[in-house]
């Protein structure tokens, strides 16, 4: 759910493992709702992180994304959602996405 106020700072952090082969993209998407069903319109998602070299090693990540949740504030969504996709090349498989531990956090203004 979308917080009540805006916030001055908004963090996605998770552990990734991105196992990509040549040609593949790994990307984060954040997209916004004003009910619980998840955005099906391409428009409606906001390119957050793009990867495209190999991370066969876990890592915590974080990305700030208090510019894409004022976009979602300025919609008046009342549901943020995040997305992780994979585009793949033609060099193979290598295992995509690896992900634990997601969180998400905001400081109020």
């Amino acid at each position: 759910e979308m917080p009540d106020s805006e916030q001055s700072s908004v963090i996605l952090r998770f552990d990734r493992c991105v196992r990509l082969s040549g040609g593949d993209d790994a990307l984060v998407f954040i997209g916004f709702s004003e009910d619980e069903d998840y955005p099906t319109d391409e428009e409606d998602w906001i390119l957050i992180r793009t990867y495209n070299t190999n991370h066969s090693y876990w890592d915590t990540e974080e990305i700030e994304m208090s510019t894409a949740m004022e976009a979602g504030h300025d919609d008046n969504a009342d549901y943020f959602f995040i997305r992780y996709v994979q585009s793949s090349g033609s060099d193979g498989v290598r295992g995509g996405w690896n992900l634990d531990n997601v969180q998400v956090f905001g400081d109020a203004e």
